[in-house]
């Protein structure tokens, strides 16, 4: 094979996609733990606190949604490097029963 040539190995392509996938259920579970629940927290400081634990709970949402951003663009990507080897493994079947066929 020259230094040109492009070629893809279909079986590590499908492991770095697996491997995207595990980053991305990996973040996001890792995303939705949460230390000190709000409620536990009104139980323990009391309702003096209350703007406090509002701005806890939003620093805790908006967390959780960036955690939850980077899960579902690890998982995009996984998706495209999947679609790619699925796309190259296709083109070869077809070329190759187009080659078949001619001889």
């Amino acid at each position: 094979m020259a230094e040109t040539d492009i070629s893809l190995n279909f079986d590590a392509a499908a492991a770095t996609a697996a491997q995207w996938r595990e980053y991305a259920d990996l973040v996001e579970r890792h995303g939705a733990t949460q230390h000190v629940a709000p409620q536990e927290l009104r139980g323990l400081l009391g309702e003096i606190y209350a703007d406090y634990i509002d701005a806890k709970q939003t620093e805790m949402d908006a967390r959780t949604a960036a955690y939850q951003r980077v899960a579902e663009n690890a998982r995009r990507h996984a998706d495209k490097l999947e679609n790619t080897r699925q796309g190259f493994m296709n083109q070869d079947a077809e070329s190759a029963q187009r080659i078949q066929n001619l001889i």
